[in-house]
């Protein structure tokens, strides 16, 4: 937000296994005196963390996903957040929040800022075949309570869904891509919106129209909209 970049990476300096580091890169081209040598690290867990994934908080720091293997070489997702300063933030827990933990793997985690602090992080998941899940982190260190817990089913076709990318889509949700092995002898390319609620598609209503009601010296204003499809009659 400021000309320069928040880098993040899986990093051996503490064994045969990585963990997580980022560093503030300026717009001049060196690198932040104010944070640490090196990169600060934002995961020491056991075991390995890879696949690192960024996208920036909206206020100068980043929220920061990886693959995770602490939990007995089974990969989970997780994420941290790294404020401006360079410092990870002290109301996320020490080396992140679990995004998804659930059984078997879950990796290649790709995410993308949801406008209010947070982030939409997805993943292709292997608990009943691999399929493309998706879960809302809230800026404040944990996952959406609206969402489902271990994360939304973004798609569940045959065959195998691999690879996911992600753009914001603007309104706090996102659309994800993927690679999709769903007719069999080839592969296509899908996609799906996964709105900030944890709905897929689009389920919110649009406002069609905004009327005065007349001789009532601006008391009230009529209100029409196209209804959402997740609403009664």
């Amino acid at each position: 937000g400021a000309g320069g970049a928040i880098v993040g990476w899986r990093d051996y300096r503490n064994g045969t296994t990585s963990d997580v580091y980022a560093q503030h890169v300026l717009a001049s081209g060196v690198v932040d005196p104010t944070w640490p040598v090196d990169g600060r690290a934002l995961c020491l867990a056991t075991d390995n963390q890879l696949l690192v994934q960024i996208a920036s908080d909206d206020a100068g720091g980043a929220i920061v996903a990886w693959e995770d293997h602490r939990s007995a070489g089974i990969g989970d997702i997780y994420a941290q957040h790294v404020l401006a300063s360079g410092i990870a933030d002290p109301a996320w827990p020490i080396d992140g929040l679990a995004v998804c933990t659930a059984i078997f793997d879950q990796g290649y985690p790709v995410l993308a800022a949801d406008g209010a602090g947070g982030a939409i992080v997805a993943w292709q998941d292997n608990r009943s075949g691999y399929e493309i899940y998706a879960q809302h982190v809230l800026s404040g260190g944990a996952t959406d309570p609206t969402w489902p817990p271990d994360g939304r089913v973004v798609s569940t076709a045959a065959n195998a869904q691999y690879y996911p990318q992600i753009v914001a889509d603007g309104p706090g949700g996102a659309i994800l891509a993927w690679w999709d092995g769903r007719p069999g002898a080839t592969t296509d390319i899908y996609a799906q919106r996964v709105a900030r609620f944890g709905q897929l598609g689009s389920p919110e209503p649009a406002l069609a129209g905004v009327e005065d009601v007349r001789n009532d010296q601006g008391g009230k204003v009529k209100l029409s909209w196209t209804a959402s499809w997740l609403d009664l009659d």
